[in-house]
């Protein structure tokens, strides 16, 4: 649901630098349509992994200590039939961003997609994957982890010099959006959120990462940090702040 807001909220400034989705393979699909389907945030994290270990053990012919343990019992309702295709980044992070609404243990979990992904020979992180994992731990309000995944992103980008490497706008905009509801930063939060969004716009407009141009998305997160945290006049006055340079 947050990838949708964001996309929905890009300007036409921000479309040309976002990578074009690859063609949708059909386990990506199926992911796609459990998402849909399976009401409970804990349930539907837990399935979509499930799934995804299911593929594992199939395509790479896992036995033993290698073959990845399934966690939910009652997964076995979803099984995937279609044909055997090696599962992608978009389906690891799938999993990861699902793992993003239960807490700590979602966070933990989502680290270990992240090693399976790497132990499978897939290629190397790339900013899709490591958003995800960045997201769980946000949203568990453990921003030590969130800040290590995500200066992970930035540096990597810095060394390589590829985009597929560089934390894009959705990357700081779940960052801020995490912080708008996290209750261990409070106030902090708030000059937080004006902290990364002045990053973002200094990376942009210097040309460090044409891809952290800041967006409607990304500028509703920081204003709902500054009503929470100060509320009345003061909140107001930094909300008209910001819709100005929005403008």
């Amino acid at each position: 649901d947050d990838v949708h807001i964001f996309h929905e909220t890009l300007g036409k400034s921000s479309e040309a630098s976002i990578e074009p989705e690859k063609e949708s393979d059909p386990f990506y699909r199926y992911l796609r349509t459990l998402i849909k389907k399976i009401k409970s945030v804990k349930t539907r994290a837990l399935v979509l992994d499930d799934e995804l270990k299911r593929l594992e053990i199939r395509y790479y012919n896992l036995t033993g200590d290698d073959s990845p343990r399934c966690t939910y019992a009652a997964s076995n309702q979803y099984t995937y039939k279609g044909p055997l295709v090696r599962p992608d980044d978009r389906c690891y992070s799938l999993v990861c961003n699902s793992y993003s609404a239960i807490g700590k243990r979602g966070a933990h979990l989502a680290e270990e997609v992240l090693r399976r992904y790497e132990k499978h020979g897939g290629d190397s992180y790339n900013s899709r994957l490591l958003t995800g994992v960045m997201k769980a731990w946000a949203f568990a309000d453990d921003w030590d982890k969130a800040d290590f995944w995500l200066m992970t992103m930035e540096n990597r980008y810095k060394e390589t010099g590829d985009p597929n490497n560089a934390p894009k706008s959705i990357t700081y905009s779940l960052y801020i959006k995490a912080l708008s509801s996290s209750k261990k930063l409070e106030t902090d939060a708030a000059e937080k959120s004006l902290e990364i969004l002045d990053k973002m716009r200094d990376l942009y407009i210097s040309g460090e990462n044409a891809f952290a141009l800041p967006t409607r998305f990304t500028y509703s997160s920081v204003m709902k940090c500054q009503e929470r945290a100060f509320g009345g006049v003061k909140a107001v006055e930094r909300v008209e702040d910001l819709y100005r340079q929005l403008e």
